[in-house]
């Protein structure tokens, strides 16, 4: 099971910020929200990296992380695909808007920054701040994109 902690905590994630949300609204789980899910899934593991890579000086060699299992560059790259293909998915949905695509290409460079720019010995406030920070400035890109109006129609119905 080494190795495996992260995959828990990011379907946990999923659920608790996707379909959980969606069930108690009444509403069905549509394509979409699964697309979500898959989503969310793959942002909360590519989030987690930074702090798998910063912790490796303190976790025992047993837990087996994946920076131990396959080193911080493969790790890094993985981290990197993941958000590729977050990012990706989206356009997989059956409906998207230029909102969501705006806000979630700020993630993919914001979180591919991030994951480039990560190392063993960082400075311990740039996992703590910067990292978590990045759904709060996600959150406030998506307000203000709403608020100034900028959507357009949806781009794509399928």
């Amino acid at each position: 099971m080494a190795g495996f902690k992260i995959f828990p905590v990011g379907v946990v994630w999923a659920g608790t910020t996707v379909v959980l949300p969606v069930v108690a609204a009444g509403s069905i789980i549509s394509w979409d929200v699964w697309v979500e899910t898959t989503q969310r899934f793959m942002l909360v593991l590519a989030l987690i990296i930074p702090f798998e890579i910063r912790d490796m000086a303190y976790d025992p060699p047993e837990l087996k992380t994946l920076p131990r299992r396959y080193g911080v560059v493969k790790t890094k790259v993985l981290g990197i695909s993941l958000i590729v293909l977050f990012f990706l998915l989206t356009f997989f949905k059956d409906e998207i808007t230029q909102n969501e695509i705006l806000s979630k290409t700020f993630l993919l460079f914001g979180i591919g920054s991030i994951l480039i720019v990560t190392r063993q010995n960082q400075n311990k406030y740039f996992s703590a701040f910067w990292v978590e920070a990045i759904p709060f400035f996600w959150w406030v890109l998506i307000w203000l994109l709403e608020k100034i109006r900028f959507s357009l129609p949806i781009v794509a119905s399928f």
